[in-house]
């Protein structure tokens, strides 16, 4: 009975979601994909800002949902995600909107974009159009739908039919 119970301990913390391959399989995932999210908020962000990877401390990896990013060369990381600013918030929603849906293989299908970049300043919004617009020729996103009433912007969207509604 020791014995089974052993190896059965032995199981537990191989597969614990602290310590064990489930753990390395979620941080690993989670990296991967904040790896895909920061590519695209790069492309959008003009000075350095990125989500960091997760590292498991002592006591093993603790998901607590937060997600630190720094902001150029800020010595200490900014402790969560949901602290950055709204237009912060709009580039790090496009990269985790783009990282999931390739992720899940759904990128042969549209992007759809509801008032996008409306928190954006003007040099910022300059780069995301150009980001959205790489995305429809190196993508396998076979169209984008944005709603947006920024009228200015339309003409960085290369290679898009454009439709007004409402002048």
């Amino acid at each position: 009975t020791q014995e089974e119970v052993q190896l059965l301990k032995t199981a537990v913390d191989a597969l614990s979601p602290r310590e064990g391959i489930i753990a390395h399989g979620q941080t690993n995932f989670i990296n991967q994909f904040f790896s895909v999210t920061n590519s695209i908020i790069s492309k959008i962000w003009t000075y350095d800002m990125e989500i960091l990877p997760i590292l498991p401390d002592e006591n093993g990896l603790d998901l607590d949902y937060r997600f630190p990013f720094r902001i150029k060369d800020q010595e200490t990381p900014i402790e969560d995600i949901e602290l950055a600013s709204l237009g912060q918030k709009e580039a790090i929603n496009l990269g985790v909107i783009v990282a999931s849906i390739a992720f899940l293989r759904l990128d042969h299908g549209p992007l759809f974009l509801d008032e996008f970049g409306s928190h954006l300043d003007h040099a910022h919004k300059a780069a995301a159009y150009k980001a959205i617009s790489e995305l429809l020729v190196n993508s396998n996103f076979s169209k984008i739908f944005m709603v947006s009433h920024f009228h200015t912007q339309y003409s960085d969207l290369v290679e898009t039919d454009i439709s007004v509604l409402c002048d």
